[in-house]
C-alpha cells in the first residue's frame, strides 16, 4: 500500500507506542519484583542486563510490547532500580547487545505466558480483521477488536504500521468481497434500475434525488408522495433484501453504506466507481424502503388518533347539547299535561293521541320516552355516528395507508388480519364493500361491546351491517395493536416484531452467532457465570456492610426500629426469648434539611459548571469524543474538530439546532454543518 490509514491522533499512538513515562508511584508498581522474577534475574551475569531486564519488564506490564532505548533515556527509572534492587553497583553507560535484549524480551514472554507477535499470530489477525469488518468498517473500531484479541491470546504488541496494513488490506478485500457477491446475484433488472436512479429528466433531477426527499408531515399531499416512492422502490426493496444476507455484514454496516449516498451528491455518486456505489444503493434503498414504512405507520396512527379525538370531542357536544335540549324542552311539565289529558272528561278517548301530539309532537315521543325512563345519552354510540358522517374522509385518509402497508401478527390466525386481508382484497379487486353479502365479513375481531354501534335499523325493524363504520373499526383495532405491539409492519424499522429484528435466524444459527460474538460471558454457562458475579459482589457488599456499622460512611447513618407491641394471651408472653421478633436495622440516608422542592441546599455543596465543562470532563474520563470518525472509513481530508463535535452534541440535546448555537457561539455554522454531516452517522437511525 502506498499511502497508509491514520488510525490513531499522536496523544492515542503516544499512550500506546511512546516509551513509559512513570511516576514515582507507578515505579514502585510496575518495577516491583516477586520471587520468580528476581530468581530470573540471578540468572543474568551483567549488571547492565539485569536492570536492562528489570525496565523491559515494568515496561511491558505497562504496555505490553518492548522497546529499543538507551539508559540515559530512562535515567529516573534506571536510578530507582538501581537503589532498589543493586545498591553502590556501578552500572556502566553501554548498552546491551541486540542478542542479549532479544534473549532478555524471550525470558520476559516466558515469564508471564505471553509469546512475540510472528508469523501466525499475523495470520490469524488478518483473519479477526475479515470478520471485525462486516461487523464495522470504521477502521477504528477494528483497531480496538485486534488490540484486544492479541491481549486475549497473550501477543505481543506488533508495531503500529502492522495495524496500518493489515487494516487496510481487510478493508480492501471487503470491498471486492461484497462487490463480487453483488454481482453475482444481483439481476440484470434490477441493476438498471439502480443505475437509473443515477440518471436525471430533462429537470436536472435524479431518480436517488426524489428517493432521498423525506415527508415534511402528515397531510394527504405527502402521505400519497410515501406512498408513491414506497410503490417505486418496492422492486429494488426485495432485490436488496434477497442480496444483503448473502453479504453477511451487520445493520450498522448497512446503515453506514446507506448514509454515504446521503453524504454524496447524485453527481458526485456518478463519478465514484459503480461496483462501489451500487452497493450503496442497495443499502440505502433498503434503509429508505424501511424509513417510508416507518413514515406511512405513524402517518396511519396520526390520522386515527385524529379522527377518535373528533370523534370523542363531538360525542361530549352532543351530549351536552341533548341535556340543554331537555331543559329547553320542558318535558316534566310537558309530560304533566298528557297525562291530565287521561283524566280530562272533555277529552274524548279518540282524541288523546291528536291532544298529546298538540303538547310534543309524534317524532319527539322517543325522547320523551327515554327522559321517562331515566335513560342517559350513550358517547359511545355517538362517536361511532360521527365515524359513519365522515365515512369518505376516513376512506380517502386511512384507506390508501391499509392497503399498501404490510401488517403481520405472530398469531398465524389472527382475526384482525383476517378482517384486514378481506378488506384489502376487496379493493384490490376494485369492488365495494356495500357489494358484498354480509354473511362474508370476518366479524371474529368484532369487540361485543362494539358489535351493536356497527348495525343500522332498517324500517321492517331488521338489523344490517354499515360497511364504513366496520371498516374503520379495522383501522380502529390495528392502532391500538400497533400500540402495544400484537400487530407488526416488519419491513420497518421501529413497528417490526422483536422476534424479526433479534431473533430471526437464532433458532436456526445459535452456535453460530455465539461464535461470530467472541464474547467469554456469553460462552460461559450461567451457572459458572452467576457463581463469578456472586464472587465478586459479596466481597464488595460486606466492605459496604462494614463501613457502614463502622462509621466511616457518613452519608448513611442506621435506624433501629423496634416491633411493635401486640396483644397477645398469657400462653404467647410465656414464649422463650429466642422466638421473640427481632429489631429491625435501616439504613437511611441522610440529606440535608430542605428549603423547597427546587432548591434543594443538597446541591450547594457542588460547584456550578457548564454543559461544556462536563462533557469534557466525562472525555477526559473515558475518551467518548474517540467515537466520532468521518462517515468516510478511508480518505477523508478533514479532522474531527473537538469545539465542533461538542457544539453539535449541545445544539441536537437541548434542542436548539445548530444554526441558533451557531449566532449563541463563535463556531460558524457552515463548519457545524460540515460536522454534523461529516458524523452524521451517529444519528443517522
Amino acid at each position: 500500500m502506498t499511502k497508509r490509514l491514520r488510525l490513531l491522533s499522536k496523544n492515542e499512538l503516544d499512550s500506546i507506542y511512546a516509551l513509559p513515562k512513570f511516576n514515582n508511584d507507578e515505579r514502585a508498581f510496575y518495577f516491583d519484583l516477586n520471587h520468580e522474577e528476581v530468581e530470573e534475574i540471578n540468572c543474568l551475569r551483567t549488571l547492565e542486563s539485569r536492570v536492562h531486564f528489570v525496565l523491559q519488564l515494568g515496561y511491558f506490564k505497562a504496555k505490553f510490547t518492548f522497546f529499543s532505548f538507551r539508559f540515559s533515556q530512562v535515567m529516573e527509572d534506571v536510578l530507582y532500580i538501581l537503589n532498589r534492587y543493586f545498591t553502590n553497583l556501578p552500572l556502566s553507560e553501554k548498552m546491551i547487545s541486540q542478542r542479549a535484549c532479544f534473549k532478555n524480551n524471550k525470558r520476559i514472554l516466558d515469564l508471564v505466558s505471553w509469546n512475540f507477535f510472528d508469523q501466525v499470530a499475523k495470520e490469524n489477525l488478518i483473519k479477526r480483521a475479515s470478520e471485525l469488518v462486516k461487523v464495522c468498517v470504521d477502521p477504528l473500531y477494528i483497531f480496538d477488536g485486534l488490540f484486544e484479541f492479541l491481549n486475549e491470546h497473550r501477543l505481543s504488541l506488533p508495531g503500529y504500521s502492522t495495524f496500518q496494513d493489515i487494516i487496510g488490506q481487510a478493508l480492501t478485500i471487503e470491498e471486492r468481497r461484497l462487490q463480487s457477491i453483488i454481482e453475482t446475484y444481483l439481476p440484470s433488472s434490477v441493476n438498471e434500475s439502480l443505475q437509473k436512479m443515477l440518471v436525471s429528466d430533462g429537470k436536472k433531477m435524479y431518480g436517488i434525488t426524489v428517493l432521498k426527499k423525506d415527508s415534511k408531515g402528515f397531510n394527504y399531499k405527502e402521505v400519497m408522495n410515501e406512498i408513491k416512492k414506497k410503490l417505486m422502490s418496492e422492486v429494488l426493496f426485495k432485490a436488496a433484501q434477497d442480496i444483503i444476507p448473502k453479504l453477511e455484514i451487520s445493520e450498522q454496516n448497512v446503515v453506514h453504506y446507506a448514509y454515504l449516498v446521503d453524504y454524496y451528491t447524485a453527481d458526485r455518486l456518478k463519478e465514484l466507481n459503480y461496483e462501489t456505489v451500487r452497493l450503496y444503493l442497495l443499502c440505502y434503498v433498503f434503509y429508505r424502503f424501511e424509513k417510508i414504512n416507518d413514515n406511512l405507520v405513524n402517518s396511519f396512527i396520526y390520522r386515527t388518533n385524529i379522527f377518535k379525538k373528533e370523534a370523542k370531542q363531538d360525542s361530549k357536544n352532543k351530549v351536552y347539547d341533548h341535556k340543554i335540549e331537555d331543559k329547553s324542552q320542558g318535558y316534566d311539565e310537558k309530560i304533566g299535561r298528557i297525562l291530565d289529558i287521561f283524566t280530562d272528561p272533555e277529552v274524548l278517548d279518540s282524541d288523546v293521541r291528536a291532544k298529546a301530539f298538540t303538547i310534543v309532537e309524534k317524532e319527539k315521543f322517543p325522547e320523551l320516552k327515554d327522559h321517562i325512563a331515566g335513560k342517559t345519552f350513550d358517547e359511545e354510540e355517538f362517536r361511532w355516528n360521527y365515524y359513519r358522517s365522515i365515512a369518505k374522509t376516513i376512506s380517502k385518509n386511512l384507506r390508501p395507508l391499509a392497503r399498501v402497508l404490510d401488517f403481520e401478527s405472530e398469531n398465524p390466525n389472527d382475526p384482525l388480519i383476517e378482517a384486514l386481508t378481506f378488506v384489502k382484497k376487496t379493493f384490490n379487486n376494485k369492488k365495494s364493500l356495500k357489494d358484498i353479502a354480509e354473511d362474508k365479513f370476518p366479524k371474529e375481531f368484532i369487540p361485543s361491546y362494539l358489535e351493536s354501534y356497527l348495525y343500522e335499523k332498517r324500517e321492517d325493524s331488521s338489523k344490517v351491517l354499515n360497511v364504513y363504520q366496520y371498516e374503520f373499526l379495522i383501522y380502529y383495532q390495528l392502532e391500538r395493536a400497533l400500540e402495544c405491539g400484537r400487530v407488526f409492519v416488519n419491513d420497518s424499522f421501529h413497528f417490526k416484531s422483536l422476534k424479526k429484528d433479534l431473533l430471526e435466524d437464532w433458532e436456526t444459527n445459535k452456535e453460530g452467532i455465539l461464535a461470530s460474538l467472541n464474547n467469554p460471558i456469553l460462552n460461559t454457562p450461567i451457572e459458572e457465570q452467576l457463581k463469578q458475579f456472586k464472587d465478586e459482589f459479596n466481597p464488595l457488599l460486606l466492605d459496604v456492610n462494614q463501613r457502614i456499622e463502622s462509621g466511616e460512611n457518613k452519608e448513611i447513618t442506621i435506624k433501629v426500629i423496634k416491633p411493635k407491641k401486640e396483644k397477645s394471651d398469657k400462653a404467647e408472653t410465656e414464649q422463650s426469648d429466642e422466638n421473640k421478633t427481632e429489631e429491625i436495622r435501616e439504613w437511611v440516608l441522610s440529606y440535608p434539611k430542605k428549603d423547597s422542592e427546587v432548591d434543594n441546599p443538597f446541591y450547594d455543596q457542588f460547584p456550578k459548571v457548564s454543559l461544556n465543562q462536563i462533557l469534557r470532563f466525562v472525555n477526559e474520563d473515558c475518551n467518548f469524543m474517540r467515537a466520532f470518525t468521518h462517515v468516510k472509513s478511508r480518505y477523508s481530508k478533514s479532522k474531527a474538530d473537538d469545539d465542533s463535535i461538542l457544539a453539535c452534541i449541545t445544539a441536537l440535546a437541548t434542542n436548539f439546532g445548530i444554526f441558533q448555537m451557531s449566532t449563541m457561539s463563535d463556531i460558524g455554522y457552515g463548519k457545524l454543518f460540515s460536522t454534523l454531516k461529516n458524523l452524521g452517522v451517529f444519528t443517522y437511525r
